[in-house]
């Protein structure tokens, strides 16, 4: 029986933070800036995206190539799978199921609905998100 956690995005968010503390990124987001319609540079933005998405992964490679989980599906007992109960290849984990919802907040406008609507289909009768059907996958104990 699939039981679904949706929280890989704010993992990958939280991966962001020291990034970009240490790279003045956080300078751009101050009250001040915000009125007066300061913002950070594009390709700051999307270096420190990808140094996230980079830390991310380095942490988490071993175990999804291996078992199919992150450092959190293995605390929380859950593991990714295909829909036959085995274990998913990496190129498929990231190309179908992280490289999509990755994508979504970087699309102007309907981005964070996007992905609002990826975590609210969870409550599907399938308990699967957005990307879990995209991918043909399901989360399951492990």
């Amino acid at each position: 029986m699939p039981i679904a956690r949706c929280v890989r995005a704010r993992r990958v968010q939280l991966s962001r933070i020291p990034i970009a503390y240490f790279s003045g990124y956080l300078d751009y987001l101050n009250v001040s800036n915000i009125e007066a319609g300061i913002s950070p540079p594009p390709m700051l933005t999307i270096a420190i995206a990808l140094a996230g998405y980079a830390v991310y992964f380095t942490v988490n490679w071993k175990l999804l190539q291996q078992k199919g989980q992150t450092i959190g599906k293995k605390v929380m007992g859950i593991r990714i799978a295909n829909l036959d109960g085995s274990k998913p290849n990496l190129k498929s984990l990231l190309l179908k199921r992280y490289l999509p919802l990755a994508s979504l907040p970087y699309i102007p406008y309907a981005g964070m609905a996007l992905m609002y609507a990826d975590t609210f289909w969870i409550f599907g009768k399938r308990r699967r998100c957005l990307h879990d059907i995209i991918a043909g996958t399901q989360v399951v104990r492990a």
